[in-house]
């Protein structure tokens, strides 16, 4: 962080009057370096502030900047490294993958691991979405006398846990965010502990054939 200019004022009248940059970091509560760069810089320029422009320049466009930031939200799963590729080929703009990530964690995306659910088309969300509406006053009795059910499920796509979106505060369950989920079966398929750990092939068995 750099010193206010009232600081490196008070740093160089300390040093002009004989202490030490040891005596005037400890007795203006600064660290040494920069009671070093404050006295160095008015050496140099006179100045007590830090010079306008000066400094690294970005790397980026403001332009650049909106590309990352809406390639990234056109595709949750695009990783730092594929933005970077995109940005060199569709901008010419040549930047690290760590200059990505810090332009997408400017705009709130952040790196997460994606929330499981099932997939869904249009009619299935509208179906949810109409039951949680017809439903949201329930009270606790009608609720007790529903009887909840699960099964196992096999999966035939999914990913293998490395995958990330990035998303922005509020987004886990945002459609986009999502890693959607299909069954391979329709009928449910119960599966035993000793099954699951054999190297026996696994069979489905129909219920007339028991």
């Amino acid at each position: 962080m750099d010193t206010s200019p009232t600081e490196a004022a008070q740093v160089v009248a300390l040093l002009d009057s004989g202490l030490s940059q040891r005596v005037v970091a400890a007795r203006l509560h600064l660290s040494l370096s920069s009671v070093h760069r404050v006295y160095k810089r008015y050496r140099e320029t006179g100045l007590f502030t830090r010079r306008s422009g000066s400094g690294r320049n970005r790397v980026t466009s403001e332009r650049d900047d909106r590309f990352i930031v809406t390639t990234s939200l056109r595709n949750r799963r695009l990783n730092a490294f594929q933005l970077q590729q995109r940005l060199r080929v569709v901008r010419r703009v040549a930047v690290s993958d760590s200059t990505i990530r810090r332009r997408l964690k400017d705009r709130g995306l952040v790196p997460h691991k994606p929330a499981n659910g099932p997939k869904l088309t249009a009619d299935h969300r509208r179906a949810r979405l109409n039951f949680a509406r017809e439903h949201l006053n329930w009270s606790y009795l009608q609720w007790s006398k529903v009887l909840f059910s699960d099964e196992c499920k096999i999966m035939l796509y999914g990913n293998d846990g490395r995958n990330k979106v990035y998303r922005r505060d509020g987004e886990r369950y945002a459609q986009c965010c999502i890693e959607e989920k299909i069954r391979k079966f329709r009928k449910p398929l119960n599966v035993s502990k000793y099954q699951m750990r054999s190297q026996t092939t696994l069979m489905m068995l129909e219920k007339k054939t028991l």
